[in-house]
């Protein structure tokens, strides 16, 4: 019997990318984050991607699902010795990734908030289509989320 192969076309206007700049470690930027913002970022193992060639590198990744919104924000380490995550996006030191909040005011605000972090240099959103690498960050996001939620 042939194997049927379904083609999933993902629609870059569910996520919102925010790049951020700070000197902050992960764990303390995600507790500002969540202090702030009023978020639950919660580690799980750090996201594995070979950037060039077999040179295998580490990521920091931390989740939290709102449950009232549906909304799925993850914070990403984006700095690596053996290369940046997405190559086209050097200087930011994290990534935000916000999958399904459409609400753009709420996104402004969380911008503001997030700018008042002590040693957040900046963050900007980013248009996820002006990203050349934003295939590559959602599939391998996606993969990541699948394995570490099925491990729990």
């Amino acid at each position: 019997m042939a194997k049927k192969i379904k083609l999933v076309i993902r629609s870059s206007d569910e996520y919102r990318l925010i790049a951020v700049v700070s000197h902050l470690k992960d764990y303390r930027l995600a507790f500002e984050i969540n202090q702030k913002l009023v978020l639950d970022l919660v580690r799980y193992d750090d996201l594995a991607y070979a950037v060039s060639g077999d040179i295998m590198c580490t990521y920091a990744w931390y989740r939290f699902e709102d449950s009232s919104s549906h909304a799925v924000f993850y914070l990403i380490g984006s700095k690596h010795q053996g290369g940046n995550l997405i190559p086209s996006a050097k200087s930011a030191d994290f990534f935000m990734l916000i999958k399904n909040h459409p609400d753009p005011q709420e996104i402004k605000q969380f911008l503001s908030k997030l700018r008042t972090i002590p040693n957040v240099i900046t963050a900007v959103e980013v248009k996820p289509d002006t990203v050349k690498d934003i295939d590559m960050l959602l599939d391998i996001n996606e993969l990541h989320e699948m394995e570490q939620l099925n491990h729990r």
